[in-house]
């Protein structure tokens, strides 16, 4: 009977236990059928079709239960896409150890009902678009041992009852938008409760404050990730006396200041420190040698004191060594270059000085990459540096390094040479060829040294992956070869500012991928090819201040791609192509200094997104198109040094953005249009030179100009400080203006004959030399020839004189120079040859003087630097003219001459 009883009893307590087991695991069923319609988007439709209710919910995906209690223990749904918000049931699966919700598009906040999760060790919500304030109902999971929340968009501070998790081990809180700093008050004094945290990573969550001290008293840490935040503040002295264990140490990118504690040699496990980016200073500490451990250390951009350690030569484990931008000065020491663990040396941008040991290529068999740039690092770059046979990138460029560049042909691996802006000579063609065996490179620069020599053919036969090409202000010289076509991958070409000849190979147009072709400042010739068109990527075109003849290529204007088109300063003689304003997306247009003509199109209002427009020193005619109004984004405009006529129209004054406006030395004629007044924007406006009559504007950007901007017109009038005569009313503006115009137009037509009669004899007479109270003298624009008479000096009172556009020949008179009074002088487009006196110093009014497109032979008798001649001259055409400019030889103007 006892033993019926006992059965009975046992029986009822089984099936009482089943119950509630079915109960429960029904109520895990339920939170879980919640969470599933709380979901929106399902791309792979995991919960739709796998989720059924017909099945075990401890077989669905994602769900693990326990095999104790029947109960879900785990729900892992990462990396599926779902979107949706977190629903509260979860909340209701409270034998929950393991939830992981991340990489997904979750949005809103996290429930409070997950605060009943108390059986939770994992949680990781990473990856999401979680918002809200981090919950403070995390501090009453007694079981967290690991919390992600990185790449969320939590808000305000980090929350005090986090010390309550005393079993934490990992803390990520990365990439979030918390404001305010690590907690304080009590915080500082709990944080060290968290006895068992390992990883603590709060990098880029817009943190501020001071780091607590009481963080460095987790003697646990073995991983603290604070970079890139706001935190300030000093590091407590004594930071390593209580992390022993620390291993990886990250909080750059702060604004952290005050000295490296000395005591750093205590933390001896350190294998990263990373202090980067902030605003350290004072020497670096010798106790750094002593982190046997160290492999990566980072103090670049900060404010240190002093040259960098010996003692660092003891890391005998260090691989990455980065100190750029550190302020740092002296030699660096032998032992750097003797750490054969070495992967990566950065010590670029400080006030490095000495030379580099001969043997640092044998030294350093495992470096990698070596980035000396920005220092004052001189001599020979050691040849040994060949047997470095690992190195993928070399930068000692902005260095003061001479000698010849070695071969490096042993380095088979490398992917970027840049040896710019030293002072390394001769010629390139051995080094060039020896990089054929490269054929990882991709990045080569040799711009702004001292070699010479040709391009070798062997340049076809450099790497297929070469994409970048700077051999820029150099001494290159000879032709481009053909082989340059072999470079399939090319995106930028850059060899201006050198002494190539000869025309642009027909190959160039093989670069299919190329974006960007600078040319400029060499002695190229021949006309445009027509193959530039087959480049359909080219964006950047700088062909300017060469020696190109001939028209522009029509078929530029096909290729959609063009920002940027720079041919000035050449011999072009064509008009321009009318489908060049179908390049709506260009930039930037530069045809200075040509012999362009033609009238400007009514289509110029199409490229809207141009910001620079230069067609000065043409000879383009005919009214300036209304429709530039349309070219909303120009900044500068220039048109100056052509025969255009007409108004100047309204519509320039809906070009908003413009802060250049150069019109001057046209034909113009009528008003100044009162729209300009609304360009806020304009600094420099020049209308001078033209035959404007009427009121100048007095309002908006017109306050700020000076006389200068409107002299030498017909008949304009405003305020006395440009130096017209004002403005009358109306009953006596007509009588006033005849006043002006009279004896102007009589001046006009008296002029008209002269010159009509110096067109028809071609020279000009000699007794014109007679006048000696001429003081503005306008010959330019005809058919003259002939040699300038010796008599011009009797004109002593010459201030103004332009014989541009015209054919004369021959020397430029001596006798010029002696008229002292000369503000102006233009002998722009002539065929005037010779040398240039440096007589022309005496003339101590001279503001403009424009001599190019000549052929002067020779710029010896003036001193590149003589100071009467700067003193007296502020406006000349780059390079003294493009024509005089290919005959100077080695001779170039110095900047101070520029325009």
């Amino acid at each position: 009977m006892e033993n019926f009883t006992f059965s009975f009893l046992l029986s009822i307590l089984v099936l009482n236990s089943f119950a509630l087991s079915l109960n429960s695991i029904t109520t895990d069923k339920h939170a879980l059928i919640s969470f599933k319609n709380s979901i929106t988007s399902d791309p792979y439709a995991i919960l739709g079709t796998n989720w059924s209710q017909n099945t075990s919910v401890c077989n669905w995906i994602g769900v693990s239960c326990g095999l104790k209690h029947i109960r879900v223990t785990s729900l892992n749904l990462s990396g599926y896409d779902l979107a949706g918000t977190v629903a509260p049931h979860l909340g209701n699966l409270t034998f929950l150890r393991y939830l992981d919700i991340s990489s997904n598009n979750f949005m809103g906040i996290l429930p409070f009902e997950l605060s009943k999760l108390r059986r939770l060790k994992v949680m990781n919500v990473g990856a999401n678009s979680i918002t809200g304030e981090t919950p403070t109902w995390l501090g009453g999971l007694p079981q967290l041992e690991k919390l992600y929340m990185y790449n969320n968009t939590f808000l305000g501070t980090i929350p005090a009852s986090l010390s309550n998790n005393s079993k934490l081990q990992i803390l990520n809180l990365n990439y979030n938008q918390l404001s305010g700093s690590i907690p304080h008050g009590m915080i500082p004094e709990e944080i060290g409760n968290l006895s068992q945290l390992e990883v603590l990573s709060i990098q880029s969550s817009s943190l501020s404050g001071n780091i607590p001290s009481s963080l460095f008293n987790v003697s646990s840490l073995k991983y603290m990730y604070l970079y890139n935040n706001s935190l300030s503040g000093n590091i407590p002295s004594d930071m390593c006396d209580s992390l022993p264990n620390i291993e990886e140490l990250h909080i750059s990118i702060n604004q952290l200041s005050g000295e490296i504690p000395p005591n750093i040699w205590k933390c001896r496990h350190l294998q990263l420190l990373s202090l980067s980016y902030n605003h350290f200073n004072g020497k670096i500490p010798n106790e750094i040698g002593s982190l046997s451990m160290l492999k990566e250390l980072y103090l670049g951009m900060n404010d240190f004191k002093g040259g960098i350690l010996a003692e660092m030569g003891k890391l005998a484990q260090l691989e990455v060594l980065e100190i750029t931008n550190a302020s740092l000065t002296g030699n660096i020491p032998s032992s750097i270059f003797n750490m054969s663990s070495l992967i990566g040396l950065e010590l670029g941008l400080n006030s490095l000085s000495g030379t580099l040991p001969p043997n640092m290529g044998i030294s350093l068999p495992n470096l990698e990459w070596l980035f000396l740039s920005f220092n004052r690092l001189d001599g020979p770059i050691p040849s040994s540096i060949n047997n470095a046979s690992k190195l993928t990138t070399l930068n000692l460029s902005n260095n003061f390094f001479t000698g010849f560049i070695p071969d490096f042909g042993n380095l088979k691996h490398l992917q970027g040479i840049f040896l710019q802006d030293n002072h390394l000579s001769g010629a390139q063609e051995t080094f060039l060829s020896s990089l054929t065996n490269c054929r990882d490179l991709k990045y080569l620069d040799i711009s702004g040294n001292s070699l010479n020599g040709i391009l070798p053919a062997s340049i076809g036969n450099l790497s297929s992956s070469l994409q970048d090409f700077w051999a820029a202000n150099n001494s290159i010289v000879g032709v481009i070869p053909s082989q340059i076509g072999n470079l399939s991958s090319l995106l930028s070409i850059v060899l201006e500012g050198n002494q190539l000849r000869g025309p642009i190979p027909p190959s160039i147009g093989n670069l299919k991928k190329l974006q960007r072709m600078y040319l400029s400042s060499n002695k190229l010739g021949g006309s445009i090819p027509n193959h530039i068109c087959q480049m359909n990527n080219l964006g950047d075109l700088y062909l300017d201040k060469n020696m190109f003849v001939g028209s522009i290529p029509e078929c530029l204007g096909d290729v959609k791609s063009l920002r940027v088109i720079y041919l000035g300063y050449n011999q072009l003689n064509s008009t321009i192509p009318s489908n060049f304003w179908n390049l709506i997306h260009l930039l930037d247009l530069s045809l200075s200094s040509n012999y362009l003509s033609g009238q400007l199109s009514s289509h110029l209002g199409n490229i809207k997104s141009i910001d620079a427009l230069d067609l000065s020193f043409n000879q383009f005619s005919g009214d300036i198109p209304s429709s530039i109004g349309g070219c909303q984004s120009l900044e500068y405009l220039s048109l100056s040094k052509n025969l255009l006529e007409g108004s100047i129209p309204q519509s320039l004054g809906n070009v908003r953005s413009l802060i250049t406006l150069d019109l001057s030395y046209n034909n113009l004629s009528g008003s100044i249009p009162k729209s300009l007044e609304d360009l806020r924007f304009l600094e420099y406006f020049n209308v001078s030179n033209n035959k404007l009559v009427g009121e100048i504007p007095d309002r908006g950007c017109f306050g700020n100009l000076s006389d200068q901007s409107f002299t030498n017109n017909l008949a304009l009038c405003g305020p006395i400080r440009f130096k017209v005569p004002p403005c009358t009313d109306n009953h006596h503006r007509s009588r006033n203006l005849m006043k002006f115009i009279l004896p102007s137009v009589i001046l006009a037509v008296t002029m008209v004959i002269v010159i009509l009669v110096f067109i028809k004899i071609c020279n000009i007479p000699p007794t014109i030399w007679k006048c000696k109270h001429l003081e503005i003298l306008y010959l330019n624009n005809n058919n003259l020839s002939g040699t300038i008479s010796r008599a011009i000096g009797n004109t002593s009172m010459l201030r103004e004189l332009d014989l541009s556009y015209n054919h004369f020949t021959g020397h430029i008179p001596p006798n010029i120079w002696k008229c002292k009074h000369l503000e102006i002088l233009s002998l722009f487009s002539n065929n005037l040859s010779g040398t240039i006196s440096r007589a022309i110093g005496n003339i101590s009014m001279l503001r403009e003087l424009d001599l190019s497109n000549n052929h002067f032979t020779a710029l010896s008798t003036i001193r590149p630097f003589d100071h009467h001649v700067l003193d007296c001259c502020s406006i000349i055409p780059e390079d003294l003219g493009v024509d005089n400019r290919h005959r100077m030889g080695e001779w170039s103007a110095p900047e101070e001459l520029g325009r």
